[in-house]
């Protein structure tokens, strides 16, 4: 899992949540990209194939979920993993459906993080089927 064409999309506005990720998917092998914001990460997003999103759900401006939301409105589907360090994380299940991501608690082992990509990889071919 992982090569240097695959591209990861990582929001957090949590600076050192950030820089932990992003050191996790380069050591795998993933170039990296990382935003502190759904609304940066929306003006500059341009997806390859491979690439896959990585984002909180609570942050300042728009949520994890209205992120991927306006992606769909845009017809960008990559594998998404949203997580939250919410107490309330069966509302955010509910509130998102039928959206094409896998939901994480945090604190989550990076392991588990590779798992819902491949997880998340699963639902896109799905949706594109």
């Amino acid at each position: 899992m992982g090569c240097e064409s695959q591209r990861a999309y990582i929001v957090d506005d949590d600076p050192l949540v950030r820089k932990a990720l992003v050191g996790l998917f380069q050591i795998r092998g993933y170039e990296t990209i990382d935003f502190d914001s759904g609304e940066d990460l929306l003006d500059q997003i341009d997806p390859l194939p491979d690439d896959v999103l990585i984002t909180d759900f609570q942050m300042a401006g728009i949520t994890g979920i209205e992120v991927i939301e306006e992606l769909a409105r845009r017809n960008v589907t990559l594998p998404t993993i949203l997580y939250s360090g919410s107490a309330h994380i069966w509302d955010i299940k509910v509130r998102a459906g039928n959206l094409p991501c896998v939901i994480l608690e945090k604190p989550c082992e990076f392991g588990g993080i590779l798992a819902a990509i491949q997880e998340a990889t699963g639902k896109v071919a799905e949706a594109k089927a």
